[in-house]
């Protein structure tokens, strides 16, 4: 989907049974994406994941979410 895809981390929460992310996704979007054709537009949008954990601290789980009606106006759709 995009070219340069980065992720930049703005804050981080620790709990006792999960790990909460907020950050900020960019990149370009020069492939098809979930249908969308590539649009060649640039995206910045906020994300946030939750990560949990099992009883031997691994990672058990991942929620990643996402506004993706955002995402689609970023790109012109």
């Amino acid at each position: 989907m995009a070219r340069r895809l980065g992720a930049t981390v703005t804050a981080l929460h620790t709990g006792e049974e999960a790990v909460v992310l907020e950050g900020v996704m960019s990149g370009t979007h020069v492939a098809e994406w979930q249908g969308v054709p590539a649009t060649g537009r640039s995206f910045n949008i906020p994300v946030g994941a939750v990560f949990t954990f099992d009883g031997e601290e691994k990672i058990a789980g991942e929620r990643v979410y996402f506004d993706g009606a955002l995402l689609l106006r970023q790109l012109g759709v």
